[in-house]
């Protein structure tokens, strides 16, 4: 049997619970995969088409070097735009630069019958264990939520901080903890301490604060290199940043619907990731 090592694309901090997912969940090892940095554009602009989009590229550039550093088996996106083309596109250039991987491709999850997520699963563990994953999952989810939380409360508060750099190693070190909670219980009690450390940390904030709203293309937004690090250099200048796009909003856990019924006259169908927002 295949000592499998996966890893999904580099999306902000959600490598904290997709580790917990494959190791606790599934009983496998996960790659996390290296932040987006210029190697990483370089690689995929290399060996994609030159008209594809730019996540794109930093996916492919992403599973590259994931596979540089180990990984044999990479879950691929799916989506209802050009994303949903993306897996098949991945897999067959990644096949053609002579990469000996397993591919799992979402997008054949979310169209097909429960039944091939749970194949999909036993290829990459035939162990595996539905209610390991059973229990692992309402933490995983919950998971997301304290991240989103405590990183929507960081953006608008880290412009102020007194003591440069206290939110981000507050929150850093939160992140590593994570990596090792596998009940919900553990991760309740650490994620509600977070949030107490966050506003207990200094910050001389002024009464009624400039404030700007991020908007835009979903993975340019959730990946500090894809937009030039636009929050921080935003909290330089002693601004709030407001940010609805996350996880726990978007995908998973948030209000589509109420979204969905006010852009009903502007958009009759779901056209991807930002036709909600």
């Amino acid at each position: 049997m295949v000592d499998r090592k996966v890893t999904f694309p580099h999306l902000g901090s959600y490598f904290v619970p997709l580790e917990v997912l494959f190791k606790a969940g599934l009983g496998v090892d996960y790659i996390i995969p290296p932040s987006i940095t210029t190697r990483t554009l370089e690689l995929g602009s290399k060996h994609s088409p030159d008209t594809v989009c730019a996540p794109f590229k930093y996916n492919l550039g992403n599973y590259i070097e994931s596979i540089e550093a180990g990984a044999n088996t990479l879950i691929q996106v799916g989506g209802v735009c050009r994303l949903g083309y993306y897996g098949e596109l991945h897999e067959q250039i990644i096949k053609d630069l002579g990469y000996d991987v397993l591919f799992i491709n979402m997008l054949d999850i979310k169209l097909k019958k429960p039944l091939v997520l749970y194949n999909q699963l036993k290829t990459i563990n035939p162990e595996m264990s539905l209610k390991k994953i059973a229990k692992v999952l309402p933490v995983v989810l919950k998971m997301i939520e304290y991240i989103d939380e405590a990183e929507d409360f960081i953006r608008k508060n880290v412009g102020f901080e007194t003591t440069r750099g206290s939110f981000e190693s507050t929150h850093q070190a939160f992140l590593e903890e994570l990596r090792s909670v596998y009940n919900k219980k553990e991760l309740n009690i650490m994620g509600q301490k977070h949030l107490r450390d966050l506003k207990a940390i200094s910050v001389k904030k002024p009464k009624h604060p400039l404030r700007v709203g991020i908007v835009g293309e979903y993975y340019t937004i959730m990946v500090p290199y894809s937009n030039h690090y636009i929050e921080k250099e935003l909290a330089k200048m002693g601004i709030v940043v407001d940010r609805w796009m996350s996880l726990s909003n978007s995908l998973i856990l948030g209000p589509q619907s109420t979204r969905k019924e006010r852009i009903k006259p502007y958009a009759k169908y779901d056209m991807g990731a930002t036709c909600m927002f």
